[in-house]
């Protein structure tokens, strides 16, 4: 391969986990001032507006009415539940936690191919989940194992790898659509079919607890998620794999933990603590192991929604 497409294509992917890495420091920098599910639903809406012309190019919103339960599905989880749930966790618990348990979320979806789609999983891949797994003990325990069994977890961290577990589930349903359907209409379209859901709980929830903090640093974020984590990033992402393929773009979606910590550490002060070192490297190692090993299985045919990457 031409060394100047691989160094080009390897930027993007780096600059996309960049970009996606800053969604944790944002959220929890601005979660006094707006709720998780009044954010997600600000940032869905944003979205949709900037997509929605692409959709209509690509017919996307024909194939959405032909196969609305398999859309509904993505949106539930992919959107609602993973984004919402995020936001929602980053109320309880550090951005450097989140960063980094973010990071399991290839093998999670690798585990759940073959429960759901019966895809082979070799030893290798069940090894490097399993240590990215004793990572995630690691960091949620603060490097005490015994906490866990006086059940004394963050309920953030707890919600935290629910989302793995849904983003997991989104990417394998995912998988079915995107077979066929170009990746920015399957993009917008999830994203529609989550918005009157997310509309829906951000009114509930500014009903319940007030409406946002209005100003600059609402508006500021908001724009950002959107552009730069669901427009941007995502343009980057696909362009990388286009370039040098996806197993190697793959790989790199664990620079997420390390960009997300060292953000954390620079704009929030957060305490970075042997736990976390030690946890994400265990995450980190497991994660790039399994993906390399299932590389190798499929001939560099590993997908990158099938390696949980961020779609929206």
């Amino acid at each position: 391969m031409n060394r100047h497409i691989l160094i080009k294509g390897y930027l993007f992917a780096v600059i996309s986990c960049l970009l996606w890495s800053t969604n944790f420091v944002v959220a929890r920098a601005i979660r006094d001032i707006v709720g998780p599910f009044t954010i997600t639903s600000i940032r869905t809406a944003l979205a949709v507006a900037i997509l929605l012309p692409f959709v209509r190019a690509h017919g996307g919103l024909g194939d959405l009415r032909a196969r609305w339960r398999l859309w509904l599905a993505c949106a539930v989880t992919g959107v609602v539940g993973t984004s919402g749930f995020t936001y929602w966790a980053l109320h309880f618990t550090l951005a450097v936690n989140a960063a980094l348990i973010n990071g399991t979320g290839p093998l999670f979806t690798i585990v759940l191919g073959r429960a759901i789609l019966r895809e082979p999983v070799g030893p290798a891949v069940l090894a490097g989940f399993t240590l990215s797994f004793v990572g995630v003990i690691w960091i949620i325990s603060g490097g005490n194992p015994a906490v866990l069994l006086g059940l004394h977890v963050n309920i953030g961290d707890a919600m935290l790898i629910f989302v793995m577990t849904l983003w997991a589930l989104y990417s394998v349903l995912g998988r079915k659509i995107m077979a066929q359907t170009p990746t920015t209409m399957f993009t917008g379209n999830t994203l529609l079919t989550a918005l009157p859901f997310v509309l829906l709980m951000g009114s509930v929830e500014v009903a319940s607890q007030g409406p946002p903090v209005l100003g600059w640093p609402l508006v500021g974020a908001s724009l950002y998620l959107t552009l730069a984590n669901t427009v941007v990033g995502f343009l980057l992402w696909n362009e990388a794999v286009r370039l040098i393929g996806p197993t190697r773009v793959a790989i790199t979606y664990n620079t997420v933990p390390l960009f997300g910590a060292i953000l954390a550490l620079l704009f929030l002060g957060e305490p970075l603590a042997w736990h976390h070192v030690v946890g994400g490297a265990l995450i980190i190692v497991g994660s790039t192991a399994g993906i390399l090993a299932t590389g190798e299985q499929r001939g560099e045919a590993v997908e990158p929604r099938a390696a949980g990457v961020p779609r929206n």
